[in-house]
């Protein structure tokens, strides 16, 4: 039988993975399990290496992080990016879709104001 986690482990970063996502996410066991339909019991089994998640499972956790559920497995650590929208309402993935509006509109306003600045050059030099 193979070995779910620890030094011969199948899965060495499905629990690493679980437990920076949570954190990033800034959401509790509690939280987790009654936003993907578990049992908080079933996340502590998770994050304790004592289980690995179904498939099933592991598509919640994708849905509701917004990412794909092979990173649960990765060995690299990817930047988490901010959830435009994963079917579930929590104070943590709104605040970080506020973050990524606020840089679209930044990003936004300097497109503008170099589109007036091109607008001003074309009128100043008659090539309009």
């Amino acid at each position: 039988m193979l070995k779910a986690f620890g030094k011969n482990s199948v899965f060495p970063f499905f629990r690493k993975r679980l437990c920076e996502l949570m954190s990033s996410f800034r959401v509790s066991h509690y939280t987790l399990a009654k936003a993907i339909g578990v049992e908080s019991e079933e996340i502590a089994t998770y994050l304790s290496g004592k289980k690995t998640p179904k498939l099933n499972i592991l598509q919640r956790l994708g849905r509701y992080f917004d990412i794909s559920p092979a990173y649960l497995f990765s060995e690299k650590s990817l930047r988490v990016l901010v959830p435009i929208t994963n079917g579930f309402e929590s104070k943590a993935s709104l605040d970080k879709l506020y973050v990524k509006l606020k840089d679209f509109y930044l990003h936004m306003s300097e497109i503008m104001e170099l589109t007036s600045f091109t607008y001003q050059f074309s009128l100043d030099f008659g090539y309009n």
